[in-house]
């Protein structure tokens, strides 16, 4: 399967350490294209952003938490509200667009089909040496 390619086989461990976000991944191939599905609970549409740029498919979700209470009649020693920050990449073939990515958040779970097409890719060309 030679339609994509990790681009950096430590984001995983890098993002754990890091952000703390430890996001399941799942991503496999059927008649219709490649699927890739990214556990992001608690995050909303609008802190997600999904880009192709340069044949690589980038997922970063950034969720920044806080509290709304404010009591002055205690002092907090700990408080378990954090930022979070998911960024998964992926390089697609060559013949990728925008418009064969398709993306759905849904249950906590993004969900971006990248359709296969039917677009011819030009054979290479001999170039000749003067």
């Amino acid at each position: 399967m030679r339609y994509l390619t990790r681009r950096n086989l430590w984001d995983d461990v890098f993002d754990s350490f890091f952000f703390g976000a430890d996001s399941r991944t799942d991503i496999y191939e059927d008649e219709k294209g490649i699927t890739f599905e990214i556990e992001v609970p608690g995050f909303k549409k609008e802190d997600i952003n999904v880009e192709l740029r340069d044949h690589i498919l980038t997922v970063n979700a950034v969720k920044k938490e806080e509290s709304e209470q404010k009591n002055d009649a205690y002092h907090y020693y700990v408080k378990g509200r954090k930022n979070v920050e998911i960024r998964r990449s992926y390089r697609l073939k060559n013949d990728v667009t925008e418009e064969d990515i398709k993306v759905k958040l849904e249950d906590g779970v993004l969900k971006i089909n990248v359709l296969k097409n039917n677009r011819e890719i030009p054979a290479p060309k001999q170039i000749l040496i003067e």
